[in-house]
């Protein structure tokens, strides 16, 4: 079932990097109010829990064990028919055919979901079964009993190497289906980001990017509180007001251009590995003398642990730790002063959080 893992991962990851984050992505399928609490996890979870179950089974030698083995596969397939159908939906993609899910499914249902039917509406008896003296060894044996013109019977034997094979083919055959959904949404996608790629390089206007981000690469917003489309607008409404804005502004579009080839490059990687190289270049290294590197920051100076308390305004290493130890700059007393007026103002306490981090960095007391 190695096989069947590995494109189960490779589903896996296309839901959590790109579908569960990208509103893009989430438009191509049925992102559903169900699906956005992430069950797509229970799906996985099921299929790990018992795919296991399926590869190098030692069967029951007895009657009664055997029985009890049989049912416990049959049961488990069924299951995954059911899951499979569920993962199509959520891909918008048709449900898998009868004619794929037979004849196991007929045989759980004879065996396991109904060993006696009626009609339901005039509670007719139309068949019931009995197991097989024959049930052992992974081979299931039962008797059908029919009601025609006169009750006749049939005995059934069915390898269960089989059954599992087929399903093997079953699980291939849609999880293949779902892989080239996820593709060619991945591939959509891209050639989205690589527009929008292009016209941030033209320089297009910064609402129009904000705009065209929000729609199209919507989870860099996670990256920062300032990176919020509303605070972003206000930012540059405001940016000759004050340096922290404009830096705000100049943080979301550094991080943009990081992040946003960096994407691409992974969907192009996702379904097609970097071609391995066809030679090995050794690299030579080169020793710098330190005289002729930048003055590093000295440890007693440096408050990047400091610093990273600032933002949760720590008890002992917050505003007031900061306050003290700056009073005599006015330029950063002045972020201080605004970041404590504004706790619960996001636009303001992260804006001069971040500017004091642009000033700190000036002033080699932070790392870039």
């Amino acid at each position: 079932m190695q096989t069947i893992d590995d494109k189960l991962e490779k589903i896996t990851d296309a839901w959590n990097n790109y579908f569960w984050e990208y509103k893009f992505c989430q438009d191509q399928i049925n992102f559903t109010d169900e699906i956005k609490t992430n069950y797509y996890g229970d799906i996985l979870s099921y299929f790990n829990d018992t795919l296991s179950n399926l590869s190098n089974v030692k069967y029951e030698s007895t009657f009664q064990k055997s029985i009890f083995q049989s049912v416990g596969f049959l049961q488990l397939i069924y299951t995954h028919q059911d899951l499979i159908d569920e993962l199509l939906y959520i891909f918008n993609l048709p449900k898998s055919s009868k004619i794929d899910k037979s004849p196991n499914r007929e045989i759980r249902n004879e065996l396991v979901g109904h060993p006696i039917r009626r009609n339901p509406r005039t509670n007719e008896f139309i068949s019931s079964v009995f197991f097989g003296r024959e049930f052992k060894n992974g081979m299931i044996h039962y008797i059908l009993y029919d009601k025609g013109k006169i009750m006749s019977s049939k005995s059934l034997y069915y390898s269960i190497d089989e059954i599992i094979e087929r399903h093997r083919s079953f699980l291939v055959k849609y999880l293949d289906i779902i892989l080239s959904k996820i593709k060619t949404v991945l591939k959509r996608y891209q050639k989205q980001l690589l527009e929008l790629n292009n016209l941030i390089n033209k320089g297009i206007a910064f609402t129009k990017i904000v705009k065209l981000v929000e729609l199209r690469y919507n989870k860099i917003a996670k990256e920062d509180y300032l990176f919020k489309p509303d605070i972003l607008r206000e930012c540059f409404l405001r940016q000759n007001e004050h340096p922290r804005y404009k830096n705000a502004i100049d943080l979301y579009l550094k991080t943009l251009k990081e992040y946003l080839p960096e994407t691409i490059r992974l969907l192009e990687e996702l379904f097609e590995p970097p071609k391995k190289q066809e030679y090995y270049k050794p690299v030579k290294i080169k020793i710098v003398s330190s005289s002729n590197t930048a003055s590093p920051i000295s440890k007693e100076k440096e408050l990047s642990y400091e610093f990273s308390k600032l933002l949760d305004n720590h008890p002992i290493f917050g505003i007031s730790y900061f306050k003290n130890k700056f009073r005599r700059s006015k330029i950063i007393l002045k972020e201080l002063i605004n970041m404590e007026n504004n706790i619960s103002n996001t636009l303001e306490f992260y804006s001069s959080y971040e500017y004091l981090r642009i000033l700190f960095i000036k002033r080699k007391l932070l790392r870039r």
